[in-house]
């Protein structure tokens, strides 16, 4: 996600941190944290090595109360969670954006 972007929707970006799988960050959006990563499969192409298929992953954070409760869970209407494929869907490199069961 775009920094830039996600600064003006009010979104605060934690620093970026490499995982096994690609990449992570910390997140705040609405007085609520999240975890926000990527990972990825080229397909191979020598044309662009970017092309292929990303996951990125919104992940809501939830107090042990709040798991046990089932309140707090990432819903289809969430905020960041809209923001995140609004922002993808923006960019014309990027093709086939879908969310999947939330």
């Amino acid at each position: 996600m775009a920094s830039g972007q996600a600064q003006a929707t009010g979104i605060d970006l934690g620093e970026p941190h490499p995982e096994d799988w690609g990449w992570g960050l910390r997140v705040k959006n609405g007085g609520q944290s999240y975890y926000l990563g990527a990972g990825g499969n080229a397909d191979g192409s020598s044309d662009n090595r970017d092309e292929g298929e990303w996951r990125v992953i919104v992940e809501k954070k939830q107090s042990i109360g709040w798991r046990f409760s089932g309140q707090g869970t990432i819903t289809g209407d969430d905020g960041l969670l809209l923001s995140v494929k609004e922002i993808l869907m923006a960019d014309p490199s990027i093709r086939h954006v879908h969310v999947a069961d939330v």
